[in-house]
């Protein structure tokens, strides 16, 4: 008898489910991240395939900008010697390097390379602004010393040359200390 009654019950439950009528609630809806991207066809006559959206929003990267490693010279702390530092430069250009001068405390102030050039000889030939002969008269001999010292090391460094000849908007570079009328090798400490 008890198995009659829990078999009528379970008819009973099942008639009861199917005879109201009722529809079961739709399955539920996947989250936004579990769709995938719908597959667009492409026209055979385009050119480009067509933008497909995507449900996920987009990234936006800065381009990277390419850079190079090198070794640049500035004053120690002491401004007694000029002495390396490894250094990122976005581009290998003489005002770049002159830049990174400038951000390194070598210079006060920006300064300008004008010209650049590299004879048969293996010599830089260096054009400045007159704002760099501005802050070469306004420093002492020790200042003057690392200022030169630092741009002369760098760019044969950067440039795997033998010398660098500085002219200041074309014209010999004079200071108050020196005359530079001739190319100056890498400075030694």
């Amino acid at each position: 008898m008890k198995k009659i009654l829990s078999l009528l019950f379970c008819l009973a439950l099942v008639f009861s489910l199917c005879a109201c009528g009722e529809q079961m609630p739709p399955p539920t809806t996947p989250e936004p991240d579990d769709v995938a991207a719908p597959v667009l066809p492409v026209p055979e006559d385009s050119p480009e395939p067509l933008p497909v959206e995507s449900a996920e929003p987009e990234v936006s990267e800065e381009p990277s900008v390419p850079t190079s490693t090198v070794t640049l010279y500035k004053g120690d702390d002491n401004a007694e010697f000029v002495v390396p530092v490894e250094c990122e430069i976005a581009e290998q250009s003489p005002q770049a390097i002159v830049d990174k001068l400038v951000e390194l405390g070598v210079f006060g102030s920006a300064v300008t390379a004008n010209s650049f050039t590299v004879d048969n000889s293996n010599v830089i030939h260096l054009d400045m602004g007159q704002d760099f002969a501005t802050q070469i008269f306004s420093s002492g001999t020790a200042g003057e010393h690392i200022m030169v010292g630092s741009l002369v090391n760098s760019f044969i460094s950067v440039y795997e040359a033998d010398a660098v000849l500085i002219t200041v908007d074309g014209k010999p570079f004079e200071s108050g200390h020196a005359i530079y009328d001739f190319a100056l090798s890498f400075f030694e400490n």
